[in-house]
């Protein structure tokens, strides 16, 4: 029999590269750290009676292509439109949708800048579901020249618009559709979870683009739910996950990957070896400096890695009401006034501190699936920006006086009292670091950057997924295009490997 290709991590990516390998007549095994599959987008009971859908709460990344590729609708997966988006600060709120905004006053704006994002996303989703192209001055030009073409079909006028505005920072070009500084917030958050950066940090449009390009239907059910049908799409597959299996080191010989060894010695033989726990942790942490190419060596250590995202989880024992809600049910908001707000906020990652006045945003996944808490009650999921690095360490007071700053935010834009929260879960930079293993507490195995993204992240000799090991190939979110739970990192390793 021949030997395996071993997956090494059950995340998104990791069991969307399995699941496509064996449905693809390999035979494949999966090895996971954790005592079940689904690294940050598993559910987890976070309090007696109250559960959360994922350390990352969004599954809407989540390529349709490779949902449609794994046949995962008969395995449970089931879509829907995203619910609308509550942008509020204590003064004011207002609604955000698929559709636009719900004051009319921003009607002709909302369909101008939707406009613009309809004629560039397109083209920049088609190049993210894609394997990077080979950036070098020996590589093959018709794969550039067929972007480039792409890109010139924009026609003159959206293609220098696009060439302008994405090195810019995202509040400028928000700002050219947008006076509002509560739109502007509401809509550049999002886009910032996992950089280095502020809404008035340059680069960060593009970011903002990417994530419009990337984001589509909502998973019902969340992250979890989402888990739950690849992990049936791999045991249909024929794919074994191995669980509670830290892995040691990758065994390599002859400058080809032969084997990865778990903490307990068992060593499984490999016909090839994909890593979807990051480039960084995968070629510092598990292969011997012995047999590390000297040319990629210095190329993994300039790799940023620094993380800047937080999460509470809050069991509260009734349903909250928002200011200036107009008695909508909020099933997500952004909790910002302006992008400055959210500037200061970064100011504050960057001088190692917690944030001052936290910026939220936040689901109710409780409004929409069932079982996850007490009928009355409700369980949010906050999303956060604080530094991996604080002068005071990651102490167990600062990490409550982290919890209480969230929890004084929320109150200031709810009814929430102190005596409604049954127990709050904070989960830091240094928490996914530790138990997660994502080096430098960062969620996606990398920061997001001009210089880290597509055809370049997370660095152009690593860009296809493969190494300069024969036989290892990386498929996290570490590689393009970036963003968590999308799929396309994992199958895009897979058809490397099979390519191969």
């Amino acid at each position: 029999m021949t030997h395996p290709i071993v997956v090494i991590g059950a995340g998104v990516e990791g069991l969307v590269a399995a699941a496509h390998l064996a449905r693809s007549g390999q035979r494949v095994v999966v090895v996971e750290r954790l005592q079940r599959p689904g690294g940050l987008c598993a559910g987890d009971e976070f309090h007696p009676g109250y559960r959360h859908v994922g350390i990352w709460h969004d599954a809407s990344n989540f390529a349709t292509t490779v949902s449609d590729a794994l046949g995962l609708q008969l395995h449970g997966l089931r879509r829907e439109e995203r619910k609308a988006a509550f942008v509020v600060c204590p003064e004011r709120g207002l609604w955000l949708d698929t559709s636009g905004v719900a004051d009319a006053g921003y009607a002709d704006a909302w369909n101008v800048h939707q406009g613009f994002l309809s004629r560039i996303t397109p083209l920049a989703a088609g190049w993210l579901e894609q394997t990077p192209p080979v950036l070098s001055t020996t590589a093959a030009l018709l794969p550039l020249a067929k972007r480039a073409l792409a890109l010139r079909r924009l026609g003159r006028a959206d293609m220098l618009s696009l060439l302008r505005v994405g090195p810019s920072c995202v509040d400028d070009f928000l700002e050219e559709s947008f006076a509002d500084p509560l739109i502007r917030a509401g809509l550049a958050v999002p886009a910032l979870h996992g950089s280095w950066m502020g809404p008035r940090s340059p680069q960060s449009t593009a970011l903002y683009l990417q994530q419009q390009a990337l984001c589509g239907q909502a998973v019902v059910g969340g992250p979890a739910a989402l888990i739950h049908a690849l992990v049936a799409s791999c045991a249909s597959a024929g794919v074994e996950i191995q669980c509670d299996a830290p892995v040691d080191h990758i065994e390599v010989a002859k400058g080809r990957a032969r084997a990865v060894v778990l903490a307990d010695g068992t060593a499984l033989t490999a016909a090839q070896v994909i890593s979807t726990i990051g480039p960084v942790e995968t070629l510092e942490g598990l292969v011997h400096p012995s047999h590390r190419p000297v040319a990629q060596a210095d190329v993994v250590r300039r790799i940023r890695t620094r993380g800047t995202f937080a999460k509470v989880h809050m069991a509260i024992k009734r349903s909250l009401t928002f200011k200036h809600a107009e008695d909508r049910v909020v099933h997500s908001a952004i909790v910002a006034a302006h992008p400055l707000d959210v500037e200061r906020s970064f100011d504050d990652v960057k001088y190692r501190r917690l944030p001052r006045v936290p910026i939220l945003d936040l689901r109710i996944p409780s409004h929409s699936t069932e079982g996850l808490c007490p009928d009355g009650h409700c369980v949010m999921s906050i999303t956060t920006t604080v530094g991996a690095e604080q002068d005071a360490g990651w102490t167990a007071e600062t990490r409550q006086a982290l919890g209480v700053r969230v929890l004084e935010t929320l109150a200031s834009v709810t009814d929430l009292g102190r005596d409604d929260v049954a127990a709050i879960q904070v989960v830091t930079p240094d928490d996914l670091q530790t138990r997660w293993g994502h080096r430098g507490g960062h969620p996606m195995h990398g920061e997001m950057a001009l210089d880290q993204i597509w055809a370049l992240r997370p660095a152009p000799a690593l860009a296809q997924h493969s190494t300069a090991i024969e036989g290892l190939y990386l498929g996290s979110t570490g590689t393009s295009p970036g963003l968590p739970a999308t799929g396309l990192s994992g199958m895009h390793a897979a058809l490397a490997v099979l390519g191969d």
